[in-house]
This record gives C-alpha cells, structure tokens and sequence, in this order.
C-alpha cells in the first residue's frame, strides 16, 4: 500500500481515537491518541526514526514548558488568588469584571501562552460570578474569545505561533 494511503488511515484512525474520548465511547486522551498515531506512523513505514524525531521543535517544546513554570510558581505565590480578591473587592458590577476580564486576558494571552491565561482565569472568573450570583457562561466565553485573539499577537501566544515563527526565522 502506498505510504500516502498509510498516513490518512492513519490519520483518520488517530482522529476518531481523539475523538470517541468526547463521545465517551473510549477513554484515551488526546496526547495518548496522538502519541499512538505518531507511533503508527513510525511502525507502518510512514516515517523513520529519524524523520520523526526531527519534526519535533524543541524550540517549542521549551517555550511551552517554560510557561507551564512560570505559570505554576504565580499559582504557588498566591498571585492567581490575590488578584481574585482584588476584583471581588474592587469591581462591583458583573459588566466591569466582564470588560477587565476581556482586557486581562487578552493582553496576558499576547505575552503568555493563551491556554495557560485560560487555566489561570477561570479560578477567578468562578469566584467572582459565585460570589455575585451570576451566570458563569458568558464570562468565560468572553475569556475563550479574548485570549484567542490577544494570542494571535506574538510569537508566545500560542504553539502554532511558535511554530511559524521558529520555521519562518
């Protein structure tokens, strides 16, 4: 079979995989169903050893990690919880927290990793509608929209970014 045809069922294999996980119909994670697929790859001839291996960016992989840790050392300083409470605190109406959480993380998604801003958000974007009694939903789909576009701004926004940046010099 002609290694073309390998890669999409391979391809398409993998994506069901992922995929049947939300239906719950089998409980495998994204990166194991990936990691599967990239082994298939290898296994049925697709790709070498070597030609695996180099399509990995560590470049990116380094970035990504990075920000994992600097993410994690704010989360254990109690930054994260601080600012919180200085938005329950100092912002009294749901429009105002809505507005400078559209803000927040649309600047932050530019200088970090937006899935790391969205991570960090929801812990006080649910304090504060709980502590108001407010609907939840709209705010964090503000925060999924916002950081998605602040992302796109810098090469550190997101792993696509670094990707085009790092192959495009």
């Amino acid at each position: 079979m002609e290694k073309n045809v390998i890669a999409l069922l391979i391809f398409v294999f993998t994506y069901i995989l992922i995929a049947a996980r939300r239906f719950r119909v089998l409980h495998i994670g994204r990166p194991a169903g990936a990691m599967l697929g990239a082994a298939m790859m290898v296994f049925f001839g697709v790709l070498t050893v070597d030609g695996a291996y180099r399509i990995i960016d560590l470049n990116t992989i380094v970035l990504l990690f990075g920000m994992m840790v600097i993410s994690e050392y704010l989360r254990l300083a109690g930054f994260f919880r601080g600012i919180a409470s200085i938005f329950i605190k100092n912002i009294s109406s749901p429009k105002k927290f809505l507005t400078a959480v559209v803000w927040i993380s649309g600047l932050g998604s530019a200088f970090l990793v937006n899935d790391t801003v969205c991570i960090m958000m929801t812990p006080i974007i649910l304090a504060f509608t709980i502590s108001s009694e407010v609907d939840a939903l709209p705010f964090l789909i503000a925060l999924a929209t916002s950081s998605n576009i602040g992302s796109m701004g810098t090469l550190t926004g997101n792993p696509q970014n670094m990707l085009i940046g790092s192959y495009g010099n």
